[in-house]
């Protein structure tokens, strides 16, 4: 599965993991993604809220970046499910804040963010 761990501020890392890839894809095609492919989140605020986007990789090439929510919520023992992250239909986030955990399935769709190589042109690397 393709991953990538982004330290970002308040002792928080977030994990974007290529999950099941059937279903709707917006960007990009699930047969454009194979093992050892990267994708990174970063988020521009923090854990309460804010934006970002998701950059990922097709072997050595870069494609368009994508546009990402990251909803208000918090994150403690006793409530883990309250975080939660728009991205990519078919990736699992991690969300992971000193010693508790929480894993939520990402469900909604995004657009792209930005100009680049649009995967769904191209022929996937092989595996």
């Amino acid at each position: 599965m393709a991953r990538s761990t982004v330290e970002i501020r308040n002792e928080t890392s977030i994990t974007l993991e290529l999950a099941d890839q059937k279903g709707d894809f917006v960007e990009p095609p699930p047969r454009a993604i194979r093992t050892g492919s990267s994708a990174t989140i970063i988020l521009e605020t923090g854990l309460l809220g804010g934006s970002g986007h998701v950059a990922y990789s097709i072997g050595s090439m870069s494609a368009a970046h994508l546009d990402v929510t990251w909803k208000s919520g918090f994150l403690d023992r006793d409530r883990s499910d309250d975080v939660t992250v728009d991205a990519p239909q078919g990736f699992d986030v991690s969300v992971v804040r000193k010693y508790e955990r929480a894993v939520v399935r990402v469900i909604e769709s995004v657009s792209p963010a930005a100009p680049g190589v649009h995967p769904s042109s191209e022929t996937p690397p092989p595996v």
